[in-house]
C-alpha cells in the first residue's frame, strides 16, 4: 500500500509539473508593451539623433543597463531590490515582511514587489491598477515566468525601459533626455537620485509640474542611500542643494529629414530595423546562434568581421532602432553651421548640406534644412529635385573626354551660337572669344557647355547620370538646356555623383545606414576623364573676398564647382577633396527666386566652411592613369584634338562607304610583354604599326606624344626601361585605339 501511494503520489506530482509547463508555455507573458517602443535613429557611434513617440503615443526609449550610470543602477537596487541579483524573482523575506504588515495594520503597508515582480506589472499594467491578493499572486507567477525566460540583465533591461516617468515619458533613458538634456549614463548624484524615486508616484513628483514634491521624493531616496551606505552624508548634502528640473527638454532633434526617411522606409519593410529586445532562453533552443540586435542588453553585436551573437528578442518582438553612417560629430558641426548661415538670410532662404566619405560612400553629414518645426521646415531641401544651374556641366566634359572628343586643352570658341531656337547666353552676358576647354568649365562658360553636349547628346548625357544612380526630373524629353539647369535632380544625388569624380568616375549608391552593404557601382567615365575633371576643378578660384580677405589657407586641395538655376532660385556648391564630397544648396523651400543670389557668393563660401570642420584628409591624391595626354599647349595635342568644333553633319550614304575604318593597333598588341631591344644595338628603337585610320596618326606613349605620322610612315619610340606602358593612337578623325603592354628584358 505504501509503494502504491508512492506511485500514485508520483504520477500526481509529474502531473502537476506537466500542468504547471503546459500553463507556463500556453499562457507566457504579455511581451506587447515591450515591443511598442519609440523608434530610434542613431549615428554610428550609437549617438541618439531623433527619436519618434511609441504607435501608442509614450516616449518609450529601449534602454539598456550599460547605458546606465553605476551609481544609479546601485540606487535603484538599494532603494527597490537588493537582492535582486540573487532571488529567483520573489523575495520571501519581503513578502512575509508585507503579510505581516497587512495583518497587523489591515491594509497593504509595503508590497514586497522585486524589481522583477515590478516589470511583470509594468509589462500588463491594466491587470494591475487592482491591488489585491489575487493580482499580487498573478504578478508573483508572472515574476518566476520572466525569471525563467530572461537573464537578470534582461529583466533590468526590462523595467529601465518601462518604468514610469511621468506623462507619456517611460524608461530611464526617455526622462533623462526630457528632464536633464542628457544620456543616463552621464547623470550626477541628484538627478540619478530624482529618477530613482519617480517611478514610486510618476503623476505626484512630476519634476516639470510638481517641483516640490519631486524635490522631496528625491532627498527621501537620498537619506535611504546613505542609510543603505550607499552614499555618503556629504555626498547627499551637496546632491540636495541642486534644483529640480521645471520643464521639459526636447528630445533629440538631428538630421531629422534623413531620420524621418529611415524610420518610414523600415516600417514599410519588415524586418528593415534592428531588433533591441531581450531574448526569452526558451524562444530559441540552447546554443542556437542568430543574428545579433543594436541594442542586445548584453552588449552582443555582430561583428565587423560577420560574426554571430546570441538571439536577442522573444518571438515577434521587432523595433526601429536604426544606426546610421552618419557621424555624430560631423552631422553636429554640420547643422551648427547652416543653422548659422541661415541667419544671415533675411528673405527666407533655407541651407541644406550633404557631407560624403568618398571612399565608403557613407554620408557622415545630411541637413535637409535648419528650422525642422517651423513653415515647410519638414521639406527634406537634400532630397527634393531642383535645379542645378551649372553644377552637371563637369559631367558633360566628363563624358567628352572618355570618348576623346575633347581634351582640357582643346581650343573653343565661346560666341554668339544659335543650336536652332535655343540661343543661350554666359551667366554676365559676355563672350570671351577662344578659350580652352579647361578655361571654359573653370569659368562655367555656358556657350561651350552646350556645344560639347550638342556633340555628347542630350539624351546620352542624361541616361549616364541615370544609370548612375541620379533620380532626374524633366518637364519633357531631355535636350540642349539640361547643360544650364534645365532639369531637376536632388542635392544627395549630385553629391553621389561628384563622390564618383573624385573616386575615378566611378558612382556608387550613398550609404545611409550602417548595415548598408555597398550600393551597385556604375561607370560615370573613365579614370583619365575623371582625371582631368579633377585637376580642371582643383583649380577653380575662391570667391571673392576668400582668398585674401578673409585669409582663408587651402588645408587640403578642393575640386569644386557652382551652378545657379533660372530666375536665381536655387544656388549650389559641390566640390571634393582626396577623402570628402560637400554639396550645398541655398535656396526657399517655396522655390521663389531670390535676386542676385548665385551659387559663387551664397552656397560656395559654405561648402568652404564645411571643408574646414572636417578632419585632415587621409589619403593622397590619386595617382595620374595611364592614358592621360600630357599637353602644355594646345599644339602638343593630335589634330584631332586641338580645335573642338561643332557637331558635323551626318555623312551621306556614298561618304561613309568611302570611310576608312578606326585605327587598329597591330603591334605591339594588349596585353604584349615587349622584349626591351638592346641598347648596344644600331638602332634601338620600336615601331609601332596600326590599319585604318584617316591620316595622320597620331601616336601617345603613357600621355606623352609621340608624334603624328603618315599612315604608312613608321612610328618610331625608345623604352626607358621595364615597366607597364599605355599606347595610344587617335587618327584625324579623333577616333581612336589603345593597349596595354609591358617592357622586359630577356635574359
Amino acid at each position: 500500500m505504501t509503494r502504491q501511494k508512492l506511485i500514485l503520489a508520483g504520477w500526481v506530482a509529474l502531473g502537476a509539473l506537466f500542468a504547471l509547463i503546459t500553463a507556463d508555455r500556453a499562457n507566457p507573458p504579455d511581451m506587447t508593451r515591450a515591443s511598442t517602443l519609440s523608434p530610434e535613429v542613431a549615428a554610428r557611434d550609437g549617438t541618439l539623433l531623433r527619436a519618434f513617440l511609441s504607435k501608442d503615443g509614450a516616449w518609450r526609449i529601449h534602454t539598456t543597463p550599460d547605458q546606465v550610470g553605476p551609481r544609479y543602477l546601485a540606487m535603484l537596487k538599494a532603494y527597490e531590490d537588493q537582492r535582486f541579483d540573487s532571488h529567483f524573482g520573489v523575495d520571501p523575506g519581503a513578502l512575509l515582511r508585507a503579510a505581516l504588515q497587512l495583518v497587523s495594520v489591515g491594509h497593504i503597508v509595503s508590497g514586497g514587489s522585486t524589481l522583477t515582480m515590478q516589470v511583470a506589472r509594468l509589462l500588463e499594467p491594466d491587470y494591475f491598477r487592482r491591488h489585491n491578493v489575487p493580482a499580487k499572486f498573478f504578478q508573483i507567477v508572472r515574476a518566476l515566468q520572466l525569471e525563467e525566460r530572461y537573464s537578470k540583465s534582461e529583466i533590468l533591461s526590462l523595467y529601465l525601459t518601462l518604468a514610469p516617468m511621468g506623462g507619456n515619458l517611460e524608461g530611464v533613458r526617455a526622462a533623462s533626455l526630457s528632464y536633464f538634456g542628457k544620456e543616463p549614463a552621464r547623470l550626477d548624484l541628484a538627478q540619478s537620485a530624482l529618477l530613482v524615486a519617480l517611478p514610486q508616484s510618476p503623476t505626484r513628483q512630476r519634476p516639470d509640474r510638481h517641483a516640490q514634491a519631486a524635490r522631496h521624493g528625491r532627498d527621501h531616496v537620498l537619506a535611504r542611500m546613505v542609510e543603505e551606505g550607499v552614499i555618503t552624508a556629504g555626498d547627499a548634502a551637496a546632491a540636495r542643494k541642486e534644483g529640480v528640473p521645471f520643464a521639459r527638454q526636447p528630445m533629440p532633434l538631428e538630421a531629422p529629414h534623413l531620420a524621418q526617411r529611415l524610420v518610414l522606409q523600415a516600417q514599410a519593410v519588415p524586418g528593415a530595423g534592428r531588433p533591441a529586445h531581450p531574448p526569452s532562453r526558451a524562444s530559441a533552443p540552447e546554443g542556437e546562434v542568430v543574428s545579433a540586435g543594436e541594442g542586445d542588453p548584453k552588449g552582443a553585436e555582430r561583428s565587423e568581421g560577420g560574426g554571430q551573437a546570441t538571439r536577442t528578442k522573444p518571438e515577434g518582438v521587432q523595433d526601429y532602432r536604426i544606426k546610421t553612417t552618419i557621424n555624430a560629430n560631423i552631422q553636429t558641426a554640420a547643422e551648427r553651421l547652416a543653422r548659422q548661415e541661415r541667419a544671415y538670410l533675411d528673405d527666407g532662404g533655407d541651407v541644406a548640406l550633404v557631407v560624403v566619405e568618398n571612399k565608403t560612400r557613407n554620408v557622415l553629414a545630411y541637413v535637409g534644412g535648419t528650422n525642422y518645426w517651423g513653415p515647410s521646415g519638414q521639406v527634406d531641401l537634400a532630397g527634393r529635385a531642383r535645379s542645378p544651374g551649372s553644377a552637371l556641366k563637369p559631367f558633360i566634359y566628363g563624358l567628352a573626354f572618355d570618348e576623346l572628343i575633347l581634351h582640357p586643352a582643346s581650343r573653343m570658341q565661346d560666341q554668339p551660337t544659335s543650336f536652332g531656337d535655343y540661343a543661350p547666353r554666359d551667366f554676365d552676358g559676355q563672350f570671351q572669344g577662344a578659350v580652352t576647354a579647361r578655361d571654359a568649365l573653370q569659368m562655367s562658360l555656358n556657350i561651350p557647355a552646350v556645344m560639347v553636349l550638342e556633340r555628347v547628346g542630350p539624351l546620352a548625357f542624361t541616361l549616364a547620370l541615370r544609370n548612375a544612380g541620379a533620380h532626374l526630373a524633366f518637364r519633357d524629353a531631355p535636350t540642349l538646356p539640361v547643360a544650364l539647369g534645365g532639369l531637376g535632380v536632388p542635392l544627395r544625388d549630385v553629391a553621389m555623383l561628384y563622390a564618383g569624380i573624385a573616386e575615378g568616375g566611378t558612382a556608387e549608391g550613398l550609404r545611409y545606414r550602417k548595415d548598408d552593404p555597398p550600393g551597385p557601382r556604375h561607370r560615370l567615365f573613365g579614370a583619365v576623364a575623371a582625371w582631368y575633371l579633377r585637376d580642371i576643378l582643383d583649380g577653380v578660384a575662391l570667391p571673392d573676398g576668400w582668398a585674401m580677405g578673409q585669409g582663408l589657407a587651402r588645408a587640403r586641395t578642393i575640386g569644386f564647382k557652382t551652378g545657379t538655376s533660372y530666375g536665381f532660385r536655387d544656388a549650389w556648391s559641390v566640390g571634393f577633396s582626396n577623402d570628402y564630397t560637400v554639396a550645398v544648396w541655398v535656396g526657399r523651400a517655396d522655390g521663389t527666386p531670390r535676386p542676385d543670389h548665385v551659387g559663387r557668393d551664397s552656397a560656395a563660401p559654405i561648402l568652404l566652411k564645411m571643408f574646414g570642420l572636417l578632419p585632415p584628409d587621409r589619403r593622397p591624391a590619386p595617382p595620374r592613369p595611364s592614358g592621360v595626354i600630357v599637353a602644355r599647349a594646345t599644339s602638343d595635342l593630335p589634330p584631332s584634338l586641338r580645335v573642338f568644333t561643332r557637331q558635323k553633319t551626318a555623312p551621306t550614304q556614298a561618304q561613309q562607304v568611302a570611310q576608312l575604318p578606326p585605327p587598329s593597333i597591330t603591334w605591339p598588341p594588349n596585353g604584349a610583354v615587349v622584349p626591351l631591344p638592346d641598347s648596344h644595338a644600331k638602332d634601338p628603337a620600336l615601331q609601332f604599326k596600326a590599319d585604318g585610320g584617316k591620316a595622320p596618326l597620331t601616336w601617345l606613349v603613357n600621355g606623352a606624344l609621340l608624334g603624328s605620322f603618315d599612315r604608312f610612315a613608321p612610328a618610331l619610340y625608345t623604352p626607358a626601361g621595364e615597366g607597364l606602358a599605355h599606347v595610344t593612337v587617335v587618327d584625324a578623325e579623333g577616333r581612336s585605339d589603345s593597349s596595354e603592354i609591358r617592357f622586359k628584358k630577356m635574359r
